[in-house]
Formats: C-alpha cells, structure tokens, sequence
C-alpha cells in the first residue's frame, strides 16, 4: 500500500513525464489560451498590481539595485534590437504633445545658442546628465533643472497629486 506522499511524488513524476512528451503541444496551447484571454489576464494583472503595488515597486527597487548591470544590458540590448519600435512611439508621442515637443525645441535651441545655461539640479546640486523640467509648457523657457532622480521623483508626486 502507498503512502500519501508515496502517491504524491508518482503524481508528480507521471505529471513531469507527461509534460516532457508533450512540450510543443503545452506551449502551444498555452499561447492560444493567452491570446484568447489576453484582456482577461491583463485585468487580473492590473488588479494584482493595485492590490500590492508597494510590494511591487519595492521589489522591482531592491532588484534593480542588487542587478543593476544586468538590467542595464538587457535594456540596452532591447533598446538596440527595437529601434524602429521606438522611433514609432517617439514619433507618436511628438504628434499627441505638440506643445511639451515646442517646448522641448526650444529649450534644446536655447541650449544651443547659449541663451540658456545648464545649471546643477536644483535640490541635489549634482551636475550629471541635469534634464530640464517644464513646470508650465506655455513658458517654454521657465525649467527647473533636476538630476534624472529627482526629475523622476518629481513626476512620480506630481502623478499622485493629479498634477
């Protein structure tokens, strides 16, 4: 007579032998069954993701900072292998925000010309790849100028507040 885990571990086993065979047919049927329910699983996907998007955030954070070679690589190679992907929705973007890609210009031009003088960021002082953050669109030439962090985090709060 078998023991429960005795019949468990042949479970699993026969499970394990069954899924070896029959590899190109699960794949297979697992594509099929995500294309036909791909708003279903995207829903539960988002729902999942509101329920615990502080777990989320913190974990996606601690990752990054113990793989953050690994993850540059990998976003370097994807950004190399799609490149008309992302001309596309550069483009894209340009045409649904024709005001922030004036502003954008004109500030770039401004640069340029020296009309416009690159300062440190504005709450940590550090002079590394500063961005120019538009607080008003229609004054193009009114930017803070942040660190890519505090750019980010700022964006992130203004998000949150509705703003």
């Amino acid at each position: 007579m078998m023991t429960e885990e005795q019949k468990i571990a042949a479970r699993k086993e026969s499970q394990r032998k069954y899924a070896e065979k029959n590899k190109a047919k699960i794949q297979e049927y697992r594509q099929q069954y995500m294309k036909d329910n791909a708003k279903e699983l995207s829903d539960k996907r988002h729902e999942y993701y509101i329920a615990h998007k502080k777990e989320s955030l913190d974990y996606r954070h601690k990752y990054y900072a113990e793989h953050k070679d690994a993850v540059y690589s990998v976003t370097k190679e994807w950004c190399k292998n799609n490149r008309v992907r992302r001309s596309n929705a550069a483009k894209e973007y340009r045409i649904r925000n024709p005001e922030k890609e004036s502003a954008h210009l004109i500030v770039a031009n401004a640069i340029k010309s020296g009309k416009l003088i690159k300062g440190p960021c504005y709450i940590c002082g550090s002079t590394k790849r500063i961005n120019c953050h538009h607080p008003d669109y229609n004054l193009p030439l009114d930017v803070i100028f942040l660190c890519p962090i505090h750019h980010s985090r700022l964006h992130k709060i203004l998000k949150l507040i509705g703003g």
